[in-house]
């Protein structure tokens, strides 16, 4: 665009220069000195009118005098008698224009004649024959410098206009190719793409080998943090499950069940870890097809009826027919877990709504209750690992549960938010919906 805008204005440059240079052909300096020539044999004739002969004779030798003058004359009476001027003889040069003539010029000063090619014109009155004249040498000189400098104005101006436009061009096309792999890479997770570098004499390309160390940099770090959560979540894992199966066989039956409960609690953990994990940078699609999402929906629900009638909470449920191309375990782990804290966190008697609805590209489930909610300065930090609101600790959970939701959300290209669930607003009970939008089109 800067490209376009700075060549756009090369443009009226050039137009501007060329107006200059068809004056120049127009050869409007040369119009003038003619114009200048008549209005100074009117004026002689006028004088001619009121003084006569001698007035006109005085008035030319006394101009011819001056050392400003820069006018030819000669005043021959009507037998070609010379009266007065500083030009000897002229003659017309009928082989170039009809106001140019080669004229013999006397200097009184010296016995020299000098013979010039000038413009001028003859005037004819009352039986006398007046002839002015200029040199336009140097004028046409200008003239000619300004045409030709004009020209090659206008040749640069091109040039540089032409160049600007293949320079934006490449920049902006290097530009979007350094957004583009930005963009793939985020979207994929995958920091082993590279920005490709066809030169090395541009800003750009410094600026891309930059940003090749940078990416081999975060590619190491990740790498590095991944092979430390993940070394240590398979070697713990092991002894876990050694240790569970010991407790197995433990004699006191309520101390066994709490061991177990804690050594299954952190075997959840971990497996939490691994799973968000895989899908964070693995970005795997093979399990992608089209699936009925109501269909998914409604076994979640299913799946938490028996759950939310224990505790006396009526189930609101608005599914559309809706299909997507998507990865229908994650996507009912995604569901589930939402479905799971909305019951979890809501009040005995309460009320929570799934709806699944779709729009021209966008599908959208949402889950509401009638429960605490999440404060505002929460809402953009619950779905980071291990994170929990300081009033959600004392129930049963690891803090893993949204990061999975959202590592899942993030591999269908979609959004997750929450917001206030005011039509359900309790005393305290502020409510939350939690929103999952996921574009139809991946």
């Amino acid at each position: 665009m800067v490209g376009i805008l700075f060549s756009g204005m090369l443009a009226i440059g050039i137009l501007f220069v060329a107006f200059f240079a068809i004056i120049a052909e127009d050869r409007t300096l040369t119009k003038e000195t003619e114009s200048a020539l008549l209005s100074q044999s009117l004026l002689l004739q006028k004088l001619h009118a009121v003084g006569g002969t001698e007035a006109l004779s005085d008035s030319i030798s006394s101009q011819i005098a001056s050392p400003d003058n820069d006018f030819f004359l000669k005043l021959t009476d009507r037998y070609n008698q010379f009266i007065a001027g500083n030009v000897t003889s002229w003659q017309q040069l009928a082989a170039r224009n009809d106001n140019e003539f080669s004229i013999v010029l006397h200097q009184p000063l010296s016995d020299r004649m000098l013979e010039k090619n000038v413009t001028g014109m003859v005037v004819e009155f009352e039986g006398y024959s007046l002839f002015l004249g200029r040199d336009t040498k140097n004028l046409e000189i200008a003239q000619w410098l300004s045409d030709s400098f004009a020209w090659l104005m206008m040749a640069i101006l091109g040039l540089v206009a032409i160049a600007s436009l293949f320079i934006g061009h490449y920049v902006v096309t290097r530009i979007n190719r350094i957004s583009d792999i930005a963009t793939n890479i985020m979207n994929t997770g995958n920091l082993s793409a590279r920005i490709p570098i066809d030169s090395n004499w541009d800003d750009l390309s410094k600026l891309s080998v930059v940003l090749n160390r940078m990416l081999e940099e975060l590619e190491d770090m990740v790498h590095g943090v991944k092979a430390v959560s993940d070394n240590i979540a398979h070697d713990l894992r092991t002894p876990l499950r050694r240790l569970r199966s010991d407790l197995e066989m433990f004699d006191n039956p309520n101390d066994k069940q709490k061991l177990l409960d804690e050594v299954d609690n952190l075997l959840s953990i971990f497996h939490g870890l691994l799973r968000i994990s895989d899908i964070e940078t693995a970005r795997q699609k093979a399990a992608f097809q089209i699936n009925q999402l109501d269909v998914i929906v409604e076994d979640v629900i299913e799946l938490y009826e028996a759950l939310a009638e224990d505790k006396n909470i009526h189930l609101d449920v608005d599914v559309s027919n809706c299909q997507l191309l998507c990865d229908r375990d994650l996507l009912f782990q995604a569901f589930a877990n939402i479905l799971d804290n909305a019951i979890k966190f809501t009040p005995e008697k309460g009320q929570v709504s799934v709806t699944l609805r779709k729009a021209k590209q966008t599908i959208f489930f949402e889950v509401c209750d009638s429960g605490p909610g999440i404060p505002a300065e929460h809402k953009e930090q619950v779905t980071k690992r291990f994170y929990r609101v300081e009033s959600s600790r004392s129930t049963a959970g690891n803090g893993l549960g949204l990061a999975l939701v959202l590592a899942i959300v993030d591999l269908h290209q979609g959004k997750l938010t929450f917001i206030d669930n005011h039509e359900h607003h309790r005393g305290n009970h502020v409510g939350l919906c939690a929103c999952i939008e996921i574009p139809k089109i991946l």
